[in-house]
């Protein structure tokens, strides 16, 4: 569960991105650090995209979205099941 993640799941996290996008995790971090949303973000389609941005800009709404059972489940299997 989300709850459980420990300080080391940010990188871990960022590796499965990674992993799943085909790109540097390095680079990742970079554009996530430096607020290159442009790059971070290209290649989604618009719905994903603003869904994205919207979670970026308000910390209110991050923190509700991460909380839905839906998004739980994906990050579950994002994990490899793993609580």
């Amino acid at each position: 569960m989300m709850s459980n993640m420990n300080q080391g799941d940010p990188n871990r996290l960022l590796q499965m991105l990674a992993a799943k996008t085909g790109r540097d995790p390095a680079a990742i971090q970079r554009q996530i650090q430096s607020g290159d949303t442009e790059s971070l973000f290209a290649g989604m389609d618009p719905a994903s995209r603003a869904t994205a941005e919207k979670v970026l800009a308000d910390p209110g709404f991050a923190q509700k979205l991460f909380q839905t059972p839906q998004v739980k489940e994906f990050l579950q299997r994002l994990m490899g099941g793993k609580q």
